[in-house]
């Protein structure tokens, strides 16, 4: 028998054989991937602000005061401490303590308002593991709540599967379904000459490096970096009130406001912080518009054979003559979307009727990829996408790839991308975009439903039971249809076949499905953003509100600020509401007792300030301790 170096003999060195070896990179890109799905502190751009690590979004400038002051804050009052007890002896040693009433991360949880049977208003937020403490609740209550009932609630103001506890969406790592497609294209693809160059300007903004001292410089570097191409469209994005895209703004912090009165205007030292405020981002944009149509970008322009600007839905022809720069709007593309990512079909529907043969268009989102993928074979010219940076960056041949692909497959790509998660819908957590697109690859009968995904902006019944049996098939369950009933397989599995559910269950709430009062509006959602990418190719849309019946968002608050229905009806069944409203009137109780007794000893109200806060309206629940959610059940034993 011949030795085989590669390939050792049985029983040695197992993890040199190209099998193992194989098993473990693919181990180890596991983890590289999970990795990279979480939220990098190091790469936030504000380090000024204090951020939540499980949204990535900055939390509230008091309750980031609070936390940042807490550990002087508990030496302080240890200090009072030994001064007023030991030292002073003003107090008596077992006099009570007053409570620092800090704000901490909790304080930014989701909040919803419930009324009890009696009439009692109080709050309920997402708060530690107290949706699980409830489910545990409900098993071992006098009448426990059938687990099937029970599953026609959410538990949570926002779902586990869906959302952070702050209320923002779960996001995943979109860019993963682009190296999924390409994963067996590695060959180059040769850049087009004379092609029509296209910049997603919002994106270059914040790729800038090496910036002039000032407004003026920054927007003749960007011309420069525009005009090296000699044909270009530099788009940007709008601002619109209502936009569903305001929760992605507000995730990723809003900086301080500043004024740009003309092109001489210094730059602060953070521009990426800058450009973290709209405001700021939309005086850039109109700098930009009247610093390219001065005569001092003329000498530029002249080097362009076709320069085109896009500002707040308007879009400018700029041609130079004698010195001189001539803006003339083009009145067929002025349009009322509100992304850059979209209006780039209306602009290779417009080379088109400009006489180009091929666009190239740059961006490093993987959204407008998909976009393209599905208005590819409507547009009669060669498409490339200019993708990643540095070392990653690639060429990709747009056109060429829709058409492997066929026109079908990337009708049902574009209704996946947006139903698994992007900037204005939920991911799931734990799925990802690949695995769940390998399983609907799987699935041909439901690539129809996909498809239809956008094609009305109203979600009929027979596609959300579609979207809702892709659901379990993408939790592993293709043989069901309700993820209510997936829901309690799972929960069943994680307590043990032969366990009862309780307190010390290891049941991962994020790991389960989200219910069908979840899954609507999120299905609602992906229609609306669907909707909008498949009328790409009309400059004025026009579509309901966002807030409208049926489009899965709402307002909310006194601001009435948009934001997602996370769920339709109410999220807790009325046993377990009046489980919570005993349990804050007991809190209440007990707080007025206090007051009661500092009172009988002569104490001023302030001097208990900070022990006890109460509104007559409102109560909002202190966080509930297991011991104390299970205590009522233990005492009757």
């Amino acid at each position: 028998m011949i030795d085989d170096p590669e390939m050792p003999k049985a029983g040695k060195h197992r993890e040199l054989e190209p099998a193992q070896i194989k098993k473990s990179e693919l181990a180890v890109q596991s983890v590289i991937s999970a990795i990279n799905g979480f939220t990098n502190p190091w790469r936030i751009l504000d380090k000024s602000r204090l951020y939540s690590l499980a949204s990535g979004a900055p939390i509230d400038p008091e309750v980031e005061a609070d936390v940042l002051r807490a550990e002087a804050a508990g030496r302080a009052a240890k200090e009072q401490f030994i001064q007023e007890r030991f030292i002073s002896k003003r107090k008596d040693f077992f006099d009570r303590l007053k409570t620092l009433r800090l704000k901490t991360m909790d304080y930014c949880s989701k909040r919803v308002k419930l009324t009890s049977a009696q009439g009692k208003l109080f709050v309920y937020k997402e708060q530690s593991n107290l949706a699980f403490q409830l489910l545990v609740k409900s098993q071992i209550m006098e009448m426990p709540i059938n687990l099937e009932e029970l599953m026609r609630y959410p538990l949570s103001p926002v779902p586990h599967a869906l959302g952070s506890p702050d209320g923002y969406f779960a996001k995943t790592n979109k860019a993963t379904i682009l190296h999924h497609l390409l994963q067996d294209r590695d060959e180059d693809v040769p850049y087009p000459n004379d092609a029509l160059f296209i910049q997603d300007g919002n994106a270059l903004f914040h790729m800038m490096s090496n910036l002039p001292p000032t407004f003026g410089g920054i927007c003749m570097q960007l011309l420069d970096q525009m005009v090296a191409k000699h044909h270009f469209v530099f788009s940007t994005d709008c601002y619109q009130p209502d936009s569903i895209k305001a929760q992605e703004r507000l995730r990723r912090g809003s900086s301080e406001k500043r004024i740009i009165d003309g092109p001489n205007t210094q730059r602060p030292y953070d521009f990426k912080s800058f450009l973290g405020n709209e405001l700021n981002k939309k005086q850039l944009c109109d700098l930009l518009l009247r610093v390219w149509g001065s005569n001092e970008a003329a000498s530029r322009i002249e080097k362009s054979m076709k320069a085109v600007v896009c500002v707040d839905g308007r879009s400018y022809d700029l041609t130079s003559t004698n010195g001189k720069v001539q803006t003339s709007e083009i009145y067929e593309l002025r349009s009322n979307q509100e992304e850059t990512d979209s209006r780039i079909v209306l602009y290779l529907h417009q080379a088109v009727k400009w006489g180009y043969k091929s666009s190239v268009v740059r961006t490093p989102d993987t959204d407008i990829l998909m976009i393209l993928f599905y208005h590819a074979s409507r547009i009669n010219l060669s498409i490339y996408l200019d993708h990643g940076s540095g070392k990653h960056r690639t060429l990709i041949n747009v056109t060429e790839l829709s058409e492997s692909l066929g026109p079908d497959y990337c009708s049902t790509l574009l209704g996946f991308y947006v139903f698994t998660g992007e900037d204005c819908t939920s991911a799931f957590k734990g799925k990802g975009k690949v695995n769940p697109l390998k399983k609907l690859e799987k699935t041909p009968k439901l690539h129809k439903a996909f498809r239809q995904l956008g094609a009305d902006w109203m979600v009929t019944d027979e596609l959300q039971e579609e979207m809702e049996s892709f659901t379990c098939i993408m939790y592993g369950q293709a043989r069901m249809t309700s993820v209510d009933t997936v829901w309690v397989k799972m929960m069943r599995r994680m307590v043990g076949a032969d366990k009862v559910l309780d307190s010390k269950s290891k049941v991962d709430l994020e790991r389960l499905p989200p219910p069908k009062v979840c899954l609507i509006p999120h299905v609602q959602r992906a229609n609306y953003r669907v909707a909008f990418y498949k009328r790409a190719d009309k400059a004025i849309i026009e579509s309901p509100k966002p807030h409208d019946p049926g489009m899965g968002w709402e307002k909310t608050g006194e601001e009435e600020v948009l934001e997602p229905v996370w769920a339709i009806g109410p999220i807790l069944p009325p046993s377990l509401v009046e489980v919570l409203a005993q349990r804050a009137e007991s809190e209440e109780h007990a707080a007025l007792d206090k007051v009661t007794d500092y009172a009988n000893n002569n104490l001023s109200v302030g001097e208990v300030d900070g022990e006890y806060e109460h509104e007559e309206e409102e109560l909002e629940m202190e966080e509930i301790e297991l011991e104390d959610l299970f205590s009522d059940d233990e005492d009757d034993e």
